[in-house]
């Protein structure tokens, strides 16, 4: 998989592996964003995991995040709603009316 942004007037491209799909549940995918001290290697790959739960009146979704990059924070979803990753698939299924 390739995602790109542009940021600034620059493009900006990250690229990874889907390792786990089970759908509709759960999806994880390993992600390498570019840095100019780090090479594409298994150790420098970002992991991404997005769960789905069956709630009472709706789904709760987590997003958890393991980043082994020196200086990087892992971490999960705090359910910000300014959160980019958040506000992309609110817009996505907005637009599809799901």
């Amino acid at each position: 998989m390739r995602f790109t942004s542009e940021w600034q007037g620059r493009v900006f491209a990250q690229w990874g592996t889907v390792v786990v799909f089970e759908r509709p549940r759960l999806v994880t995918y390993t992600l390498f964003a570019p840095r100019g001290d780090l090479e594409d290697r298994p150790e420098h790959r970002v992991t991404m995991a997005y769960e789905l739960e069956d709630l009472p009146g709706g789904t709760r979704l987590t997003i958890r995040q393991t980043d082994p990059r020196p200086g990087a924070v892992d971490g999960a979803s705090t359910g910000d709603p300014d959160d980019p990753v958040l506000v992309a698939l609110r817009t996505l299924l907005e637009a599809t009316g799901d």
